[in-house]
């Protein structure tokens, strides 16, 4: 299944669908942002922005809203949305809007989630829902454009509260140069 998955293989991944491979199985894979530590190939998909896969494995029931392991210390636990809404050049936005209307949670508050395990740039991120995880993405170890973040953050709370981000600041605006 994670072969085809991560070649965004849908034909491949529904004929095993279709052979009972079951779909919210744990994978394990090394990964440089967030953990894919035991997630589903749903939470795989969202990482990768594998929309073809996803929209096969949700048709065949894949849970949108399973959690990824928790690890000993009570993080994880993570759902596949976590992984769509804080991506580099926000290349899974795809993903996080298919999750969203597939009816993805967006008040899922977790202990913690590290970002980056093991890596030098290792983030451990304290009671995070899909909304603040997306913000994170301002912080200079993550490289995200504010742009994208701020798109993300819009998105994502017009879809939880039916309202528009009254945005009223710009981290670090007051360290931008003056003209």
């Amino acid at each position: 299944m994670l072969k085809a998955v991560l070649l965004d293989d849908d034909l491949a991944v529904q004929r095993l669908a279709n052979e009972g491979q079951e779909l919210n199985r744990t994978l394990r894979i090394p990964c440089a942002f967030t953990s894919c530590d035991g997630v589903t190939a749903l939470h795989i998909c969202a990482e990768f922005n594998c929309v073809k896969c996803a929209r096969v494995l949700l048709r065949a029931g894949a849970g949108v809203n399973a959690p990824a392991d928790i690890d000993s210390d009570g993080f994880g636990g993570q759902t596949p949305i976590f992984h769509a809404v804080n991506s580099i050049f926000n290349y899974c936005r795809p993903a996080l809007e298919l999750l969203v209307d597939a009816g993805a949670h967006l008040d899922v508050r977790l202990k913690g989630l590290i970002w980056g395990a093991g890596a030098d740039w290792e983030t451990l991120v304290l009671d995070v829902t899909p909304t603040s995880y997306a913000q994170c993405g301002l912080y200079a170890q993550f490289h995200r454009s504010e742009l994208d973040v701020y798109a993300n953050l819009g998105y994502l709370f017009q879809k939880r509260y039916g309202a528009k981000l009254p945005v009223r600041n710009v981290p670090n605006k007051y360290l931008a140069p003056t003209r």
